[in-house]
């Protein structure tokens, strides 16, 4: 078979591996020349500027001009911007709209916020679509009437013209926490004439609240023992000038208290409650019940919150109109000490004045050895208290020099000459209160309470065996709610409405009758006071009312009638003249009620809140009847229907 010819590269390389290769020895000669330089440059003849009789290159000329162009764009790019930063520009622009607000800079929380907001169009040209967007903070109303939160407001304001200057106002109510600040975000919306592209123009406006619309106070001990019962007090007061509406509070209760009962009574989870409305200027009381426990010097804060409820969440807040803290630090005293009165372990006690008062002292040794001579002191402080009623047992002895009762081993009570560790005991006394109006019928008190003041006393022995004094002070208040009353008559001759008709009522004719309310209060001042009854359906009510400065008001639906009698100072009655109203209805028997005497009402009831013990009163009387016992003229026989 022929072999295949060799490429070139292949014969080459053949022969450089060959033993029988040689290199070939390769000469280049060069001549050397000798040059003469001259020091100095004399261009050739005919170049130059003046002797230049060749054609400059193309590019170089189109390179100059290019130069020159551009240095002469700079330069006019320099003026126009010095122009426009001395002396501004007229272009259409959102920076040429300019917004502004008058307003205050702060006000109380609940009151109505004004603004006047100014919009000045700047630019040479109109803008178009202008809308305004006011963005209220939480916390804003339309008014002080409207329970929902005030949403984002878009107002139109179509075309503004150019260097045109727009004026508006917008109103909100504002509620919110003392010293905190609120932002109201205001925004221009537009469009440029000619331009489909939208703009904005931002102003943000800062105000500050300076009061709460409502105070909030937590009324408690500063020291309690670990395991005592203690009462918080929280006290609501409007601020507004307008009524609070939809009113809630919550408190937020310090690890180991266990809540017991509150006064009135929570909505969710026994910290939450729903007051409702709240009053210019009024206020309310809740009363809570529970028992804290805690280590030696350990301080526990009790933190409330009142605003507003949560659309969201019943049981949240939604707006926090006010919020207090207050802190009360456990203690464990060496002989521990405290008071039940009427089985109520409360710092503050609600009593009656036609009550006899029970209170039991109760006392413990805490420490880990004895404690000897051990004496408890009660003082009682109060003009109200009967003192010939006060009633000692457990071998104490009244002291009526000072008011003080004494239990020691010299008094009789042996269980206190030497209290073992771990130790318990009680003594207990009684007394009644005096009557509130006295015997000629004059107010005898203003707003009456008792305070008892427990002291124990004791030694120990030291380390050292020294004995140290031992002292131990409980303080505990009763309250003395107000006597509010009520007195009820019908009558037909008496009184000041003139009636008709027969007497003794007769079947299918009517007749008239009046029925008069008097209301009379003793001690302390009532509030929100109301009488209640209702018709039955076969009298009728006339709308006859005297005075007819008094609300008193009837509903068709259930027949009920309403005096609102509102405000009733202490002395009512007794050193001030009597509430009174009077109103007639119309009775219309029927042969079914032949020898009977009909009542003309129901049961009458009224109620009305203490302003000083922050309870509710209340008193009852029985329904009245055609058989006018308090009239005088009236008749024996006159109180039975005839035929």
């Amino acid at each position: 078979m022929p072999e295949k010819p060799k490429s070139r590269i292949e014969e080459i390389t053949k022969k450089l591996y060959s033993t029988s290769f040689k290199d070939r020895p390769v000469f280049e000669t060069l001549k050397e020349r000798e040059y003469e330089v001259s020091d100095t440059w004399t261009p050739p003849e005919g170049s130059g500027p003046q002797g230049n009789t060749q054609m400059e290159p193309r590019h170089n000329r189109i390179l100059k001009k290019i130069l020159i162009l551009s240095f002469s764009f700079f330069v006019v790019a320099l003026s126009i911007a010095g122009v426009y930063f001395f002396k501004g520009s007229n272009l259409l622009s959102a920076n040429n709209v300019d917004i502004s607000v008058e307003g205050p800079v702060s006000l109380a929380g609940g009151d109505t916020l004004t603004m006047g907001i100014i919009i000045t169009n700047n630019n040479d040209a109109a803008i178009e679509f202008a809308d305004l967007l006011i963005e209220y903070p939480e916390g804003s109303y339309a008014s002080t009437e409207s329970k929902e939160a005030l949403p984002r407001i878009k107002k139109s304001l179509g075309k503004i013209n150019a260097h045109e200057t727009v004026h508006e106002t917008a109103t909100a109510v504002l509620f919110g926490e003392s010293n905190t600040e609120k932002n109201i975000q205001i925004t221009l919306e537009f469009r440029l004439e000619g331009s489909n592209a939208t703009l904005e123009k931002k102003k943000e406006y800062r105000i500050g609240i300076t009061s709460s619309p409502i105070d909030v106070a937590i009324d408690i001990l500063k020291e309690a023992n670990s395991g005592q019962e203690v009462e918080v007090a929280v006290h609501l007061k409007s601020n507004s000038s307008t009524p609070l509406k939809g009113l809630v509070f919550s408190i937020d209760y310090p690890f180991g208290f266990r809540f017991k009962s509150a006064d009135p009574k929570p909505q969710y989870d026994n910290k939450m409650w729903v007051l409702g409305d709240l009053a210019p200027s009024a206020e309310r009381v809740v009363k809570i019940k529970g028992v804290l426990e805690g280590q030696d010097e350990e301080e526990k804060i009790f933190r409330v919150y009142a605003g507003t409820q949560s659309e969201r969440d019943a049981r949240a807040l939604g707006i926090t109109y006010n919020s207090v803290s207050k802190s009360i630090f456990i203690k464990k005293p060496f002989l521990a000490l405290d008071m039940v009165i009427d089985n109520d372990t409360g710092n503050e006690h609600i009593s009656s004045s036609g009550k006899i008062v029970r209170a039991d002292v109760l006392w413990e040794n805490n420490l880990p050895t004895k404690i000897i001579d051990g004496q408890i002191q009660v003082k009682l402080r109060g003009d109200i208290i009967n003192r010939y009623s006060i009633a000692v047992g457990n071998g104490g002895f009244y002291r009526s020099l000072d008011d003080t009762i004494v239990w020691d081993s010299k008094s009789g009570n042996e269980a206190l000459a030497v209290i073992e560790p771990g130790e318990k005991g009680s003594a207990s006394f009684s007394f009644s209160f005096q009557p509130l109006v006295s015997k000629d019928g004059r107010q005898a008190f203003a707003n009456p309470e008792v305070t008892i003041e427990v002291t124990a006393r004791g030694r120990r022995v030291s380390d050292t065996n020294v004995p140290e004094e031992i002292n131990t002070v409980a303080v505990k208040k009763i309250k003395v709610e107000s006597s509010l009353n009520l007195a009820s008559r019908s009558v037909y001759f008496a009184g000041p409405l003139k009636n008709t008709g027969p007497l003794p009522p007769k079947v299918n004719q009517e007749t008239t009758y009046t029925i008069i309310w008097t209301i009379t209060n003793s001690s302390n001042d009532i509030s929100s006071a109301v009488v209640r009854t209702t018709l039955p359906t076969y009298v009728k009510w006339l709308g006859v009312v005297s005075p007819d400065s008094e609300n008193v008001t009837y509903n068709e639906i259930g027949g009920e009638v309403v005096w609102n009698a509102g405000a009733i100072p202490a002395g009512t009655g007794i050193n001030r003249a009597a509430r009174e109203v009077a109103f007639q209805v119309s009775f219309l028997p029927s042969i079914s009620q032949i020898n009977q005497t009909p009542f003309l009402t129901s049961e009458i009831a009224i109620s009305g809140n203490d302003n000083f013990t922050h309870t509710t009163l209340r008193d009852t009387k029985r329904a009245l009847s055609i058989k006018l016992s308090t009239d005088s003229i009236f008749l024996e026989n006159q109180g039975i229907v005839v035929q």
